[in-house]
């Protein structure tokens, strides 16, 4: 059941985040021939948080668990996810950086209970710090979710 229902989290996360641009393979092919479009400009520039992360995600009505993350980026399209044994949490994001920031989405499942939400925030070279306080239940559920979040965490 967990791995089906992470799943349906990912799904969410990437339809609310799109980090996709136009012009992907997903577009239908054109139906006529006709002058064609520029290329698309020049990424942003933006900090580069692929790898491996450790730290913190603390919730205001739940205890702080330390955490685990891994991350992928293209360009300035980040996605990855994150776990808590201590908790038996679990995650992904999906979002933007930019040249010390980022904005997206983070998921936050427990048993069978999750939530989603947005988060933005500072990434350094070695750090990062991102709140969110829009955390939103996806379906019923009788095990607390966090309200809001703070995740605090260090390049490994």
């Amino acid at each position: 059941m967990y791995r089906g229902f992470c799943l349906a989290c990912l799904v969410v996360i990437a339809m609310t985040a799109g980090c996709s641009s136009p012009g992907s393979s997903a577009d239908p092919p054109p139906t006529h021939m006709g002058p064609t479009a520029p290329p698309p400009g020049p990424v942003e520039p933006s900090v580069n948080i692929a790898g491996n992360w450790v730290g913190t995600l603390e919730a205001s009505n739940l205890p702080a668990q330390s955490i685990s993350m891994t991350v992928v980026q293209l360009a300035n399209c980040v996605d990855g996810t994150w776990s808590s044994s201590g908790q038996n949490s679990r995650g992904a994001i999906s979002g933007f950086a930019g040249t010390a920031s980022f904005t997206g989405q983070l998921s936050f499942e427990r048993g069978q209970c999750a939530a989603i939400g947005t988060i933005t925030g500072e990434v350094g070279a070695d750090t990062l710090r991102w709140t969110g306080s829009d955390m939103k239940p996806i379906g019923p559920c009788s095990d607390p979710l966090p309200q809001s979040v703070v995740v605090t965490m260090r390049r490994q």
